[in-house]
């Protein structure tokens, strides 16, 4: 049984960083000594920062390696519930009101889904591989990804001898069905985003086709049918971004960003600085924010022209592995060990130091 459990913690905020004598790092952040609760006692080390995002009203939530929390004052107080959900190898993935991991069993995986931020776990028990689809060899899946209105997606591989293939299925929690989209010899999935329920694009690669490069796929009704798109050369590795029903982004680590107006068919290379590219979100149709390596770029005509935003804060540079905007103008970076906050559109951020080192014993 999920519970929750409230903790007032006295946490540094970035004030602290001016006081501070030390060099200007994060960790001046951070209490020297563990925080002690006298209600939970000593709390302990190593909890990374999985997910967040931004609800109503200035709340923050996420998941970490041991649980979930919310804060609604940056962390003065927060509540905390405890889970296991990260123990093991699986695959993760979030979206709005529902998270999704998928987890090795036998020759296959389970699939578990929580509706609560986390609190508490259901598995989807119906089939999603068939028997028959087993018969050619194990199924891993190797991408969990959340779509619009409750659908996850799961970009899985199945070795059999020395050949594979790609296998993506369509899982609706709420109607507790799952059925196989797409399936391509050959090829390994890289990453599915949707606009909506009907809009969508699958990027892969074929790995024994040498300089295969990322193929496109795209869907206009649901992943009933996939249909062949562009295909961007002397790229293996990338993720796209959805921007609208026609715009789409696939960017790349080491920056480079590729867009396409006609839904896919056709691509043209944007720049949206010289630093890599870790993550890209679209706030609406217009706005898309890009989080590159030093630092965060927007873009006010859907991907089409970018410039830098002054993401800086107290001397720290806003940095981290993702980006969340809930609106055009609020939005959050978060690492492993921190998180940035904008309330104007990337003009000013401030920093927000999550107590990940502490955890509930």
């Amino acid at each position: 049984m999920s519970f929750y459990r409230h903790i007032s913690v006295f946490v540094f905020t970035s004030l602290a960083l001016v006081a501070c004598d030390g060099t200007g790092t994060l960790l001046d952040l951070y209490p020297a000594k563990p925080i002690v609760n006298p209600e939970t006692g000593v709390l302990i080390q190593d909890n990374r920062l999985i997910y967040a995002w931004l609800g109503t009203g200035g709340r923050i939530s996420g998941m970490t390696e041991k649980g979930g929390f919310t804060t609604s004052d940056h962390f003065r107080s927060f509540e905390f519930w405890p889970s296991s959900w990260f123990a093991g190898q699986h695959s993760v993935g979030f979206g709005s009101g529902l998270m999704a991991y998928a987890a090795v069993h036998g020759r296959a995986f389970v699939l578990h889904y929580s509706t609560d931020n986390g609190q508490s776990w259901a598995t989807f028990d119906k089939p999603i591989v068939s028997e028959e689809q087993l018969l050619v060899g194990n199924v891993y899946a190797a991408k969990v990804v959340v779509g619009p209105q409750g659908i996850i997606w799961l970009l899985c591989e199945q070795s059999a001898g020395m050949s594979r293939r790609l296998l993506v299925y369509r899982v609706d929690v709420q109607e507790q069905t799952a059925k196989l989209s797409f399936l391509k010899e050959g090829a390994s999935g890289v990453d599915v985003d949707f606009t909506d329920l009907e809009h969508g694009w699958l990027i892969y690669t074929e790995p024994q086709v040498p300089a295969g490069g990322i193929g496109v796929l795209y869907t206009t009704d649901g992943g009933a049918a996939w249909h062949d798109g562009g295909k961007l050369d002397g790229m293996q590795q990338a993720a796209i971004t959805a921007v609208d029903k026609r715009v789409l982004l696939v960017y790349h680590s080491d920056g480079r960003i590729f867009r396409s107006a006609d839904g896919g068919k056709t691509f043209q290379r944007v720049s949206a600085g010289a630093s890599g590219v870790h993550d890209c979100q679209a706030a609406n149709s217009r706005m898309v924010y890009a989080l590159l390596t030093d630092g965060v770029a927007k873009s006010e005509d859907g991907g089409q022209t970018w410039h830098a935003l002054p993401a800086g804060t107290d001397g720290l540079p806003v940095s981290g592995k993702a980006i969340y905007f809930s609106t055009e103008r609020r939005g959050i970076v978060y690492g492993d060990d921190r998180l940035f906050v904008t309330r104007n559109g990337g003009e000013s951020w401030s920093v927000l130091v999550y107590p990940y080192e502490y955890v509930l014993q």
